[in-house]
């Protein structure tokens, strides 16, 4: 993956959570904890998305790949909060005498819920985004060497081994961020606007899946012929 293919990247996704930025504006927090605790995690979610392209955009890629951690556990901890979290336990967060369940604890609470989170008419697959994302947590936001290898595709180029890990945590951001922009959109009142957001989300994918694809043809080319 080359580096024009990196600012590409980066543009699209820049103007993916821009969408998603804007779709928030003026967004009613509503009058209850329930209401206001959630939306406002999600908002930070997406605000965390956001910054994200604008990190790597200056060419800080440790900065924005350790914002993937807050950016998740804001939006897992919007859903507890709307649809796991009793009202005494938000009344205690809102008055600051109370606090979070853990991410693994959030994680559990979540997936045990019957019938599943649904967002715009999406299930949640908490299993698959706990994978997804909780896999590449502690080694990017901790300075792993998953993250030192990302570092350089701001110096040369992404190293074609970590191209992969790179668009996947691209995608991340922005699958999340449409998730949060979703859910406070549908808490609104407006699941059609929300919904309009995840089809953004599922053309990104699309894109990021032909980088990825791109990226392999590269590498199968710059591998040299032996010699007969």
């Amino acid at each position: 993956m080359n580096h024009e293919a990196f600012k590409s990247a980066v543009v699209c996704h820049l103007r993916t959570a821009a969408a998603f930025q804007d779709a928030l504006e003026g967004l009613a927090i509503g009058n209850v904890p329930r209401e206001h605790i959630s939306r406002r995690l999600w908002i930070l979610a997406n605000q965390d998305g956001a910054s994200f392209g604008a990190l790597l955009k200056l060419g800080h890629v440790g900065s924005a790949l350790a914002l993937i951690r807050p950016q998740t556990e804001a939006f897992l901890r919007g859903c507890w909060a709307r649809w796991f979290a009793t009202d005494v336990q938000l009344c205690q967060i809102a008055e600051g005498t109370g606090r979070f369940e853990l991410l693994g604890q959030t994680l559990k609470d979540l997936d045990s819920l019957q019938p599943p989170v649904r967002i715009c008419g999406r299930e949640l697959d908490v299993v698959h985004l706990s994978r997804a994302a909780v896999s590449k947590l502690h080694d990017l936001t901790h300075r792993g060497t998953l993250a030192l290898d990302l570092l350089s595709v701001c110096n040369a180029s992404l190293p074609f081994a970590a191209a992969p890990h790179f668009l996947a945590a691209l995608d991340l951001t922005i699958q999340i961020g449409a998730l949060s922009a979703a859910a406070a959109l549908e808490d609104a009142g407006d699941s059609e606007a929300g919904n309009a957001l995840l089809v953004r989300a599922d053309e990104f994918r699309l894109q990021a899946d032909h980088w990825l694809e791109v990226s392999q043809h590269l590498q199968v080319e710059s591998v040299p012929v032996a010699k007969q």
